[in-house]
């Protein structure tokens, strides 16, 4: 699969070709209805095939809906190439790794929130994955990356993906004193537009009690 001209500068992913990292990673396909009807345990290559595609379409979404991101440009069998996110032939540092002052790491917050919320209703994806290790700091802006994962809401355990891509967050700000940052939940309930009743301590457990009633309204109209 092809997406367009490939740009001067690519990034080239490789993914691995063996089963042993994606024994844990076959749940983010097994649900999704992209890819479960062709998912076969017995075949690991066309597994790891699948990831990368997934990746692929996944990234797809995101530029489309104008999410700083990397733009996949091409696909084969297991190799994704897109645009490269960096300059002079260096690459873009790790949210993790970025030097940011206060007012910059306040304007990052800001930054991925409005991702966070744009994946979710315009995108229809949840990242299920998302830190300071998968966001780049690139020309005063985070990057979005990684996006094998991801899920859409309607995946059976896209809340409680979700709410740890909304913890994970809160904690790295938290701990670089960006100041007046809401509770995960409260995070959650911002990007999915969901609210979910009871203390913070309670939220995983109210996200899988929410997951399984919009299983059984699928299941009944179905």
């Amino acid at each position: 699969m092809e997406d367009g001209p490939l740009p001067e500068n690519c990034a080239v992913k490789v993914f691995k070709t063996t089963l042993t990292e994606f024994k844990t990673r076959e749940r983010y396909i097994r649900e999704d209805y992209r890819f479960k009807d062709r998912l076969s345990k017995n075949n690991s290559q066309k597994l790891i095939r699948m990831w990368a595609e997934k990746e692929y379409h996944n990234l797809r979404r995101l530029h489309r809906a104008g999410i700083p991101s990397p733009k996949p440009v091409l696909i084969k069998k297991h190799i994704l190439v897109m645009s490269f996110i960096g300059e002079q032939h260096k690459a873009a540092p790790k949210l993790k790794e970025a030097r940011l002052s206060l007012a910059e790491l306040c304007v990052a917050y800001e930054q991925v929130v409005e991702a966070m919320v744009k994946m979710f209703h315009g995108c229809h994806l949840v990242h299920a994955d998302l830190s300071e290790y998968n966001i780049l700091w690139h020309e005063e802006k985070c990057w979005i990356i990684d996006l094998g994962q991801a899920v859409e809401p309607t995946h059976p355990h896209a809340l409680h993906f979700l709410h740890r891509d909304c913890t994970n967050i809160i904690r790295f700000f938290k701990s670089k004193r960006v100041p007046e940052l809401p509770s995960p939940l409260k995070l959650f309930e911002l990007v999915s537009g969901i609210s979910l009743p009871g203390p913070e301590e309670s939220a995983e457990r109210m996200c899988q009690k929410c997951e399984e009633k919009l299983e059984d309204d699928r299941k009944y109209h179905v």
